[in-house]
């Protein structure tokens, strides 16, 4: 096969798949400097990418096309002559129909559907790679399209400098200076996992601000700012929301600051990974042993603070209840107690670096 010059990466889903995509691209392009590589995402996540030196165009899309708009994404896609897609979701039908209808030669995805025989390059998604990273596992999907073996990266999310100044300006807003050392708090999860509760990441605040000093600052979307706020409002005055008043770039240039983020199973952990920022991930369910392999911060210092007791029905693999059991199972001292032995590992290796 010939190297591809004009390449479709479609990433439809959540914006942490989204963020967990880019090292994919970023080694394309390095495999590939002369490709011209366009992303095919849902339009509320454009901020995540706008900047983004590898991307060389964006396209919208839905999560699932219904059948009437196939027509439509074909008409684009034929006007646009590409020579391979990468479709990066696991069981993309609609997508994969649409590229096979739109004549793209070269259709890489994964899945154990029907529709795989419309793929020209399969990565059947067994055992074998349910243990990869995403970050391994899309760029094992862009593989095929290079002729030499494609090098790990980082999350790519450049913080321009207008984000840079909202941010800086938002947090004095909040009594949160320049000079002033903070961590954050993101006590949602956007439906991805159970929520931990929030008067359990209001402990942890306290605890971790009274063995450190630093300001607590809680993050979060807009729909979960009464979350946020339930956490800061129980902090009686020593923490602050900013939830709800960040896109993702200003989101990114707040937790660059950051000396530290926990948070749930979220996008969040992975803009803070883009930055460099250590992490804390709280999650409750049963198959988190099978889904930090898969979406664990990368290629920056964490700890995950998993369930130890979990409802009778459910199973290593799937959580079939309400997430009570093995929620109230995390207690904030074991959250706090990773929290301070990351910042003692990050302390040690700072000393480390200055010696």
């Amino acid at each position: 096969m010939s190297e591809p010059t004009r390449i479709l990466v479609i990433r439809q889903d959540r914006l942490g798949d989204l963020l967990l995509t880019t090292p994919m691209i970023a080694a394309l392009k390095e495999a590939l400097p002369h490709s011209h590589v366009t992303l095919m995402i849902q339009p509320q996540w454009y901020d995540a990418i706008r900047d983004n030196p590898h991307v060389d165009a964006v396209l919208p899309t839905e999560h699932k096309p219904r059948l009437t708009h196939y027509s439509r994404y074909v008409r684009l896609l034929r006007r646009r002559r590409y020579d391979a897609v990468i479709l990066c979701k696991v069981n993309s039908g609609d997508h994969t129909w649409i590229t096979w209808l739109s004549g793209i030669p070269v259709r890489v995805g994964t899945t154990d559907k029907y529709y795989g025989r419309l793929l020209t390059h399969n990565l059947r998604y067994g055992e074998e790679l349910k243990s990869w990273h995403e970050v391994e596992f899309v760029t094992g999907l862009a593989q095929p399209l290079c002729p030499a073996p494609l090098t790990l990266q980082r999350v790519v999310l450049p913080i321009n400098e207008s984000a840079l100044q909202q941010a800086s300006l938002l947090l004095a807003s909040k009594g949160v200076f320049d000079a002033e050392p903070y961590f954050c708090v993101h006590p949602g999860t956007g439906g991805t996992c159970h929520a931990w509760y929030p008067e359990r990441y209001s402990q942890v605040a306290q605890k971790v601000r009274a063995r450190t000093g630093w300001t607590a600052v809680i993050t979060g979307s807009q729909a979960e700012q009464p979350l946020a706020s339930a956490v800061a409002d129980q902090m009686q005055g020593k923490g602050v929301s900013i939830a709800g008043e960040t896109s993702v770039q200003v989101l990114g240039a707040v937790l660059r600051r950051a000396r530290l983020l926990i948070s749930g199973d979220t996008a969040a952990v992975h803009v803070a990974s883009s930055v460099g920022t250590p992490c804390v991930v709280v999650h409750p369910e049963s198959d988190y042993a099978r889904r930090l392999r898969r979406w664990h911060p990368w290629m920056v210092p964490y700890r995950a603070v998993t369930a130890t007791a979990f409802c009778p029905q459910c199973t290593e693999q799937e959580c079939r209840m309400g997430g009570h059991i093995c929620r109230e199972s995390i207690t904030a001292d074991a959250v706090v107690e990773a929290a301070l032995s990351l910042i003692q590992q990050e302390d040690l290796q700072a000393r480390a670096d200055s010696s």
